[in-house]
C-alpha cells in the first residue's frame, strides 16, 4: 500500500540508535500524506450543523455529566442504587436540561 511504501522510504535512513521522535515524525508524515481526509468529517452535533447549541447548553451538559459521574461513583455492592440524593439531583437536572433543549 501507499502508506507502507512511504513509511519504508521515510525510515530507510534511520538506524536503531536514532531517536524515537524521528520515527514518530516519519510515521505521522506518512500517515498524513496517505490517509488524511481532504475534507474533515463534521459531526451532526457540531455548531455548524446546530447553531442553537450555545456555550450555556454545552456547560450544562458537562454539569449533567459531572452529576452522573458523582452518582455512579456512589454505587457499590452495599448500595446498588447508589446515593439516592445524588441520583435525584442528577435526574432532576437531566429532566430540566432536556426540556430546555427541546423547547
Amino acid at each position: 500500500t501507499k502508506f507502507v511504501a512511504q513509511l519504508e522510504d521515510n525510515l530507510s535512513y534511520l538506524t536503531v540508535t536514532d531517536k524515537f521522535s524521528d520515527f514518530t515524525e516519519a510515521f505521522g508524515k506518512a500517515l498524513d500524506n496517505t490517509c488524511k481526509l481532504e475534507r474533515p468529517k463534521i459531526t451532526k452535533r457540531s455548531r455548524q450543523n446546530n447553531p442553537w447549541i450555545s456555550d450555556n447548553i454545552i456547560a450544562s451538559v458537562e454539569k449533567k455529566h459531572e452529576l452522573k459521574h458523582d452518582w455512579v461513583k456512589s454505587i457499590s455492592k452495599a448500595h446498588p442504587e447508589g446515593n439516592l440524593e445524588l441520583r435525584k439531583k442528577f435526574t432532576d437536572y437531566r429532566r430540566v436540561l432536556n426540556a430546555v433543549i427541546k423547547s
